[in-house]
């Protein structure tokens, strides 16, 4: 019966995926999470050496910092995004219990009606 009950759940979470901003899989017993709204930056450091004009190194400081806040607006992203998966799940997940709670009551209410020989 809780096979069925997290094939049923799981069934449940692939058809609810489009509501999802990030990409949930299941491998090897373990759930997986990835942004697909969230681009992290990239940088690439400039070699500084002595002979390094300040000119240039001040644009290498600039574009660290720029990176920097690239890199917290990533980061930013990535929590709002998995605050808002997490939510959707968490709520799908005890909808999809309720569903099946409400199913076995109704069961046995029908059963419990049966005339009993």
């Amino acid at each position: 019966m809780r096979s069925g009950f997290l094939w049923g759940l799981a069934t449940l979470l692939f058809m609810m995926a489009p509501t999802f901003a990030g990409e949930l899989s299941f491998s090897d017993g373990q759930t997986h999470w990835k942004s697909t709204q969230c681009v992290m930056p990239t940088f690439n450091p400039t070699g500084i050496t002595p002979e390094t004009v300040a000119n240039d190194l001040n644009l290498g400081v600039s574009r660290y910092n720029a990176y920097v806040n690239a890199a917290e607006a990533y980061m930013q992203c990535i929590s709002l995004e998995s605050q808002a998966d997490a939510n959707s799940t968490s709520k799908a997940i005890i909808k999809a219990g309720q569903d099946a709670i409400n199913e076995t009551q109704d069961t046995v209410k029908k059963i419990g009606a049966l005339p009993q020989h």
